[in-house]
C-alpha cells in the first residue's frame, strides 16, 4: 500500500477510532490521563474528572496547579500529583505508587497509580500516561484480613494465658496488658478490670489495673452497679463508648483531661463477670467491628474467668474435702487381692503418724500397723468378707509410728471379677479414738449426773423438766416421774415476790446465768433454802436450747452459820456475849438513853490474882473457874441484862435503863459478894475476889468505846485501890492509869537498858555478930536516874509476867556475886526471891539449875525465899515443886510467915531450911505484948520443927535484945540495925572489912 493510501485509511479510521477510543476511556472504571511534556492534561476519562469534580471544566491544556483553582478540595491531590509527575520523568520509566484521595461527602479514595513518562527521540519529555485504577475495597478488604488474623492472634494469646498455672489475677494482669496494646485499636496503655465482688454481687471490685490514675485508684476501688460508667455497663450489660465522665462522677478522674472511654461488660451465660475498662484519644471513633471484636474479647476474658473459678472451687473443694477428711480423721484405703498391694490415702498415713510416700504395702505388712491384741479379730474380719461377700465395719486399735495406740472404725465392701473372684477390696478409716473417748466421758458424765450430791434439773427451752437426778429426788422429794413433764415450779414456795422471778428471768435472758439463794419448797410441804445456779445451753445459732439448773441444800449450812455467827458475837468458853456484841449492844442502848434520858451503866469486873489460879491449877481449872463467874453473874442481874465476857478473867455488865445510880451501887455489891463463897473446881476448892470499875452514859462518855474504856479504868483503880472493891469512874483516873501503863512500857524494856540492880541486905548471926549471908533485893533506876520504889514495879511484874525474866536477872546476878565473895567468906549463902508467877512457871527447877551452873556457884550457897501465899494457894503442887528444889541441892526459906493463911499441917510436910519471921512482927517488939508473943511462938514453931530462923526488919538494940533472950543462938538478923541493903561494890568493901557486929546484950535480964 502507498504512503497516499495508507494516509487516507488513517485519516478516515482516525476519527471513527478517536470515538471509539473515548468511549472505551470513559467506559473504564479506571482513570486515564494523557499529559503533555510540559504536564498540560491532553485527556482524561470521565473516571478521572468524576473524581476530581471536572466534568464540564475545559482542562485541556491545562496543568494540574491550573486545575486546583477548578476544584479546591483537590488542590492537595493536584499538587500532589503534579509532584508526582516530576518524579516519575525524572526517573525515565514507569512508576506505581497508592495514593489516597480524600471525598468531599467524607472518607477517601484508595488509588493504585501507575506513570508512564513518554520521551521524544532526542530525550525531550513528550507526555505522560497516568493510569489510576481504585482499590479502596481492596485495601479495606485486605485490613479486614489482618486485623482478623491480628485478632485471632489476641484472642489464642488470651486463651492460652488460661492454660497457664498461675492465679486468676496474674492471667486477667497479663490479658489487660495484651489488651491494651492491639495495634488497630490504639488503646492508650493503661486500663482496669473490674470483677464482680462475691459478698455484694451488685458491686464491682478493682482486680487488677495498668497505670490507671491515682484518683481513680482512690474512687473506684469499689463501684456500685448504676455508679459511673462501670457501674451503668455492668447494670445494662451494654458497652459504652463515649467521651469523658458524666459531670457527677467527674471527680474521680481528678484530672481535666479528656478520654474516650470504652466500658465492656464481661457477660458468661447472662451472668454479668465484671467489667473492663480502656482508655483511646478522645478524637477516636467508635466504630461497630470494633466494638464487636471488644465483646469477643470480654467474652474470652469470661472464659477464663469462668475457667479458673471453677478450677479455683474444684481445688477449694478438693482442698476442702481433704481438710474434711483430715478433721474427721478419715482415709481411704484399696486392696488388690490378686496382687496383694494394699494402697493407703494421705488420711491413712496421717491418722498412722506415718511417711505418705511409701507407696503400696502387702497385706502382711498392714496387719503390722495393728495392735498385736487385735491382729486375730482383723483377720477372722477379713475371712468372713471374702467367704460371704458382705459389707463389714469393726473397729481396732492401731500403733502409731510414736508407739501411741489409736482406735480405728474401718469399714469396706468387696469387688468381684467377671469369673466371681475376688478382685478388690476398699473403703475408709477413721480415727475415733476421740470420739470413743468422749462416749466414755459421756457415761461418766452421765454417771457423775446420777451420782452428784447435787440436785440437777435439766428442761427444754420452754422450762419443761426433761431430766432429774437422784439427788433432787433425795432433797426435793419429787421422783423422776413425778418431776419429768412438769416446770420447776413445783419446788415454788411463798417466800418470793413475782418481781424476785421476774428479775432473776432477766439476768438469765441478758447473761446466761443467774445464780443465788433461794427458798423452795419440799414435796412434803417444808420449806428450804438452797443455793441455786441456773446456767442457759445455746446451739450454734445461739438459740437456747436447755436450762440447766444445780443447787445445793443450805439447810445444814444455815445452821452452821447459825453457829458461827454466834460463835463470832459469843465467847466460846461461857456462851456469854464477846466484846463485839457488848459494843453493839451498849451502841444501841445509847441511842435509846439519848431520846429517852436514862443512865446506861456498864460495870467492868476482873478476876483479881486470876493467873495465879491458871499458873497453879492449869488452864482446865481457870477455865471451870470462868463458866462459875458467868453463871453467878448471871444471877445478880435480870435475864434481859448483858453479860458479857470481853476476854480472859475480863467481864461486863450493861444496865440500860437506870435511873437511880444508887442501884449501881447495890449491883456492884451484890456481885462482889458472890465472891465470898468458895468455888468448887472439883479437885479443889479456892476463893478468888474481883475489882469492879462502873462507868455511865452520858456523864462519863459519849459512845460505846468510851464508855467502856473508861469503866476498864475505874477497874484498875480499883485495883490499886486494893482490889475486892467497886470503883466509880472519875475523870482522874485517866492519868493514873496514864501513869500505870506508862510504866509498864519503861519496865518492859528497862531489862535491855541493864536498869536493875542487885543491892544486898547482909544477915548476921545473933550470937557472933558475924555476916553468915545476904539477901539479894532488886532495885530499878532509870537512865535519867530515877529510882522507882519496888513496892510500884514488882507488882506490875508479877502482873505482867515481866517478873519471870527479871527473877532470871537476880539469880544469875546474886550467883555470880556470890561466887567471887565465897573466896573471902566460905559460909556465905545467897538468899533469892522466887515470886509466885516464877513459881509456876513450867520446867521452873531446870531452869534454875541451869542458871546455877552455868555461873558455877555450888547449890549449897543458895538459898530461895518463897512466900506463904505461894505454897498455900495449891499445897500438894506446891510441895512436889519444893521437893525438886529440894532434890538439886537448893536450900528453901519460908518467907513472911504468919501473915497469911499458915497451915501448920503444911508446914510440917514441906522441905523448907529456914523460917523468916515478917517484919510486920518485928517492928512493935518488945513494946508491943501481942506482936512478942507472935515472935516468940514463931522462934518456938522453928526450933521445934529444926528450921533455920531469920529476923527480918530488925532496927534497934530493943529488938535485937529482945530477939537474943529467946534462947536461940542460931538465929540471924536481918535489918537496918546493921546495914541497909547495898550496891554490890558496898556490900564487897563491907566483907573486906572482916569485922564482927556488936550483937552482945547490955542487959541480960531484960523482958
Amino acid at each position: 500500500m502507498s504512503s497516499q493510501s495508507s494516509s487516507i485509511f488513517d485519516k478516515s479510521t482516525s476519527l471513527h477510532g478517536e470515538e471509539l477510543l473515548r468511549t472505551l476511556l470513559n467506559a473504564m472504571p479506571d482513570i486515564v490521563c494523557f499529559k503533555d511534556g510540559n504536564g498540560r492534561w491532553l485527556e482524561a476519562n470521565k473516571a478521572d474528572l468524576e473524581l476530581f469534580q471536572l466534568l464540564g471544566i475545559d482542562y485541556v491544556g491545562k496543568k494540574d496547579s491550573e486545575l486546583a483553582q477548578f476544584s479546591p478540595f483537590y488542590k492537595g491531590a493536584f499538587l500532589s500529583c503534579e509532584a508526582s509527575d516530576e518524579e516519575s520523568w525524572k526517573a525515565g520509566k514507569p512508576t506505581q505508587s497508592e495514593e489516597i484521595i480524600p471525598l468531599p461527602g467524607g472518607g477517601s479514595t484508595i488509588l493504585d497509580i501507575h506513570k508512564i513518562p513518554l520521551f521524544h527521540e532526542n530525550g525531550n519529555r513528550k507526555g505522560l500516561v497516568v493510569l489510576g485504577r481504585d482499590i479502596t475495597s481492596q485495601k479495606k478488604a485486605e485490613e479486614e484480613l489482618k486485623q482478623r488474623r491480628w485478632q485471632e492472634s489476641a484472642i489464642n494469646k488470651l486463651l492460652r494465658i488460661g492454660f497457664r498455672n498461675v492465679s486468676l489475677k496474674e492471667q486477667l494482669s497479663e490479658a489487660l496488658d495484651i489488651i491494651v496494646k492491639l495495634p488497630w485499636l490504639h488503646f492508650l496503655p493503661r486500663g482496669g478490670i473490674f470483677l464482680i465482688d462475691k459478698k455484694e454481687p451488685e458491686s464491682l471490685v478493682l482486680f487488677v489495673q495498668k497505670d490507671m490514675d491515682v484518683s481513680l485508684l482512690k474512687h473506684c476501688q469499689t463501684i456500685r452497679f448504676g455508679e459511673c460508667l462501670c457501674g451503668i455497663a455492668a447494670q445494662k450489660r451494654e458497652i459504652i463508648c463515649t467521651r469523658g465522665l458524666p459531670g457527677k462522677d467527674q471527680y474521680r478522674l481528678g484530672t481535666s483531661e479528656k478520654r474516650h472511654h470504652y466500658i465492656i461488660p464481661i457477660v458468661h451465660l447472662e451472668k454479668v463477670l465484671g467489667v473492663l475498662m480502656l482508655y483511646v484519644e478522645v478524637a477516636h471513633v467508635c466504630e461497630d467491628r470494633h466494638l464487636n471484636f471488644m465483646q469477643v474479647v470480654a467474652g474470652t476474658l469470661a472464659l477464663l474467668i469462668e475457667r479458673q473459678e471453677a478450677e479455683d472451687s474444684l481445688l477449694t473443694s478438693k482442698a476442702n474435702l481433704t481438710k474434711a477428711q483430715e478433721i474427721a480423721r478419715l482415709g481411704y484405703w484399696e486392696w488388690f487381692i490378686p496382687e496383694n498391694n494394699l494402697f493407703f490415702s494421705d488420711g491413712v498415713y496421717r491418722i498412722l503418724e506415718r511417711e505418705s510416700n511409701q507407696g503400696v504395702v502387702s497385706y502382711n505388712v498392714f496387719l503390722k500397723f495393728v495392735h498385736p491384741d487385735d491382729r486375730q479379730r482383723v483377720q477372722d474380719a477379713v475371712t468372713h468378707v471374702l467367704d460371704t461377700g458382705e459389707p463389714f465395719n469393726i473397729y481396732y486399735r492401731v500403733v502409731t509410728r510414736h508407739r501411741h495406740y489409736l482406735e480405728v472404725r474401718v469399714e469396706g465392701e468387696i469387688e468381684y471379677d467377671t469369673n466371681g473372684l475376688p478382685l478388690r477390696m476398699f473403703g475408709t478409716v477413721q480415727d475415733v479414738t476421740l470420739h470413743r473417748e468422749r462416749k466414755k466421758q459421756l457415761a461418766l458424765a452421765a454417771r457423775v449426773f446420777e451420782s452428784s450430791i447435787e440436785g440437777i434439773t435439766i428442761t427444754d427451752a420452754s422450762g419443761i423438766i426433761q431430766s432429774v437426778n437422784q439427788a433432787f429426788t433425795h432433797i426435793t422429794g419429787y421422783s423422776r416421774e413425778e418431776a419429768v413433764g412438769n416446770k420447776p415450779s413445783i419446788l415454788k414456795s411463798d417466800r418470793h415476790d413475782q418481781a424476785f422471778y421476774q428479775a432473776m428471768w432477766s439476768i438469765l435472758n441478758d447473761t446466761g446465768r443467774w445464780e443465788g439463794e433461794i427458798w423452795n419448797r419440799r414435796k412434803n410441804g417444808e420449806i428450804y433454802p438452797e443455793y441455786l445456779i441456773i446456767t442457759a445451753i445455746t446451739d450454734e445459732y445461739d438459740r437456747v436450747t436447755n436450762y440447766v439448773a444445780v443447787f445445793h441444800d443450805l439447810t445444814e449450812i444455815r445452821s452452821y452459820e447459825d453457829q458461827i455467827h454466834f460463835q463470832a458475837y459469843h465467847d466460846a468458853l461461857t456462851s456469854l456475849p464477846n466484846r463485839f456484841l457488848m459494843l453493839d449492844r451498849l451502841r444501841v442502848a445509847i441511842g435509846h438513853a439519848q431520846q429517852s434520858s436514862h443512865n446506861v451503866v456498864v460495870l467492868c469486873l476482873d478476876l483479881d490474882n486470876f493467873k495465879h489460879i491458871n499458873d497453879s491449877l492449869g488452864h482446865m481449872a481457870g477455865d471451870f473457874l470462868l463458866q462459875q463467874v458467868a453463871e453467878r453473874l448471871k444471877a445478880c442481874v435480870e435475864d434481859d441484862t448483858t453479860v458479857a465476857r470481853l476476854g480472859g478473867d475480863d467481864f461486863a455488865i450493861l444496865l440500860e435503863q437506870c435511873e437511880d445510880l444508887k442501884d449501881v451501887v447495890v449491883t456492884a455489891e451484890k456481885i462482889l459478894d458472890q465472891f465470898t463463897t468458895s468455888f468448887n473446881l472439883t479437885s479443889y476448892e479456892t476463893f478468888i475476889t474481883a475489882s469492879i470499875g462502873i462507868t455511865s452514859f452520858p456523864g462519863d462518855g459519849r459512845d460505846a468505846e468510851t464508855l467502856l474504856k473508861n469503866g476498864e479504868l475505874a477497874m484498875y483503880r480499883a485495883k490499886i485501890e486494893g482490889k475486892n472493891r467497886y470503883q466509880f469512874f472519875t475523870k482522874g483516873m485517866n492519868s493514873k492509869v496514864i501513869h500505870r501503863l506508862s510504866l509498864e512500857n519503861r519496865l518492859r524494856v528497862a531489862l535491855d537498858r541493864e536498869e536493875f540492880l542487885v543491892y544486898y541486905q547482909p544477915k548476921v548471926s545473933i550470937g557472933s555478930g558475924e555476916i553468915l549471908g545476904m539477901e539479894a533485893l532488886i532495885r530499878w533506876q532509870t537512865t535519867d536516874g530515877q529510882v522507882i520504889s519496888p513496892l510500884d514495879f514488882v507488882p506490875l511484874a508479877e502482873e505482867t509476867g515481866l517478873i519471870v525474866p527479871i527473877g532470871e536477872y537476880v539469880l544469875r546476878k546474886a550467883c555470880v556475886d556470890t561466887g567471887k565473895w565465897l573466896e573471902k567468906n566460905k559460909k556465905l549463902s545467897v538468899s533469892v526471891n522466887l515470886s509466885a508467877r516464877q513459881f509456876m512457871e513450867k520446867d521452873l527447877v531446870g531452869t534454875l539449875v541451869a542458871i546455877v551452873h552455868e555461873v558455877g556457884l555450888p547449890v549449897a550457897h543458895l538459898e530461895l525465899e518463897i512466900t506463904e501465899s505461894v505454897v498455900m494457894g495449891n499445897e500438894q503442887t506446891a510441895i512436889k515443886q519444893l521437893l525438886e528444889f529440894k532434890e538439886a541441892g537448893i536450900r528453901l526459906a519460908l518467907d513472911d510467915f504468919g501473915t497469911g493463911y499458915s497451915s501448920l499441917q503444911y508446914l510440917r510436910m514441906m522441905p523448907i531450911d529456914t523460917l523468916k519471921i515478917d517484919r510486920s512482927f518485928i517492928k512493935d517488939i518488945p513494946d508491943n505484948k501481942d506482936s512478942s508473943s507472935i515472935a516468940t511462938t514463931i522462934i518456938s514453931l522453928a526450933q521445934a520443927l529444926n528450921l533455920e530462923l531469920v529476923a527480918e526488919g530488925v532496927e534497934n538494940r530493943a529488938q535485937l535484945e529482945f530477939l537474943s533472950l529467946q534462947n536461940s543462938k542460931d538465929m540471924q538478923i536481918q535489918g537496918y540495925l546493921f546495914s541497909p541493903p547495898l550496891p554490890d561494890a558496898a556490900f564487897s568493901e563491907l566483907l573486906n572489912l572482916n569485922c564482927p557486929y556488936d550483937v552482945v546484950v547490955s542487959s541480960p535480964g531484960r523482958e
